[in-house]
């Protein structure tokens, strides 16, 4: 079953994070360079909460310990955490931000 979270475009400016819960997840919608993202909201390294993370050309990085993960494909691209990010499927349509839940959630 596809399940979707709705937000309002342009309520997130460059750089801004939404989070938000769906189906029992917690989800962190992005703006990064005019794009929009959606990832799980805590590293795959410690379980710290990505909210206060860093958010630059397409990355989010880690508060703790400075994680940084692509925001498309999830993977970390500097460590200490060495597991992808889940990362979702995020669509703008008729101004408003659609994020469709894939994969597992990490530590599932």
């Amino acid at each position: 079953m596809t399940q979707w979270f709705d937000a309002a475009a342009d309520d997130l400016k460059d750089g801004a994070k939404v989070r938000c819960e769906i189906a029992g997840r917690r989800v962190l919608v992005i703006r990064s360079e005019g794009e929009y993202f959606a990832c799980d909201a805590c590293c795959t390294h410690e379980g710290m909460e990505l909210d206060d993370g860093a958010v630059e050309m397409g990355t989010i990085e880690c508060p703790l310990h400075g994680s940084v993960f692509d925001l498309k494909t999830g993977v970390a691209e500097y460590g200490p955490a060495e597991e992808p990010l889940a990362v979702h499927s995020c669509k703008v349509e008729n101004g408003r931000v659609l994020i469709q839940l894939m994969g597992a959630a990490h530590g599932q």
